[in-house]
């Protein structure tokens, strides 16, 4: 009925990873631009009630979830699902100029950003937690986590702009300019970023 989720290979049959359309949804989102929407409305669809946008949308053997309905992994989240999820969003308006399908998300931007600004300690302006390279502990200010919040807030900036939101593209220019001095204070040894700290 024209639901679509990717399956993650080695996952035992959960679908939709947010994480590893950062890098792998190019191809159809070029494509089959309605397919690659397909998938992404089901994760705005299914966005947490924090705002936080989920790792999964799917399982094969449980269950797909779908615009309207349920998902069958709620609360199952990482930092760069929501921040994967607005860049992407910002993408898709960028190539393709459509304003009422950016309209139709934009509060679904706003939610996933409040929910990131949540996971910054105090005295720091980085979100800390978990991401897709969750194969061994790292450290909770991480270069990958802060590296993608950076790019969330520059595309969460550009939505705004687009929508004629100035005050919170404001906002979102005046957090990447924080984050971007902490990423610095934190993680530049002077010749390079350190993986963590």
């Amino acid at each position: 009925k024209g639901d679509v989720y990717v399956n993650e290979g080695g996952m035992g049959g959960l679908g939709g990873t947010m994480d590893q359309r950062i890098s792998a949804h190019p191809f159809y989102q070029k494509f089959f631009t309605q397919l690659d929407r397909s998938e992404m409305n089901i994760f705005a669809y299914s966005q947490n009630a924090n705002g936080s946008i989920n790792h999964f949308i799917g399982h094969y053997y449980v269950g797909m979830g779908t615009v309207g309905g349920r998902i069958p992994t709620e609360g199952d989240w990482m930092i760069d699902n929501t921040g994967g999820w607005i860049i992407q969003l910002a993408k898709d308006y960028e190539q393709t100029g459509d304003i009422r399908y950016l309209n139709a998300h934009v509060g679904k931007v706003r939610d996933g950003m409040a929910f990131l600004k949540t996971l910054m300690p105090k005295g720091v302006e980085i979100p800390v937690g978990p991401t897709t390279y969750d194969d061994f502990k790292h450290p909770p200010i991480y270069s990958y986590g802060a590296g993608i919040y950076l790019t969330t807030l520059k595309a969460a900036t550009r939505i705004m702009n687009a929508v004629g939101d100035a005050e919170m593209a404001m906002e979102y220019e005046k957090q990447y300019e924080r984050t971007r001095h902490d990423m610095l204070r934190l993680l530049w040894n002077g010749r390079f970023f350190s993986y963590g700290c």
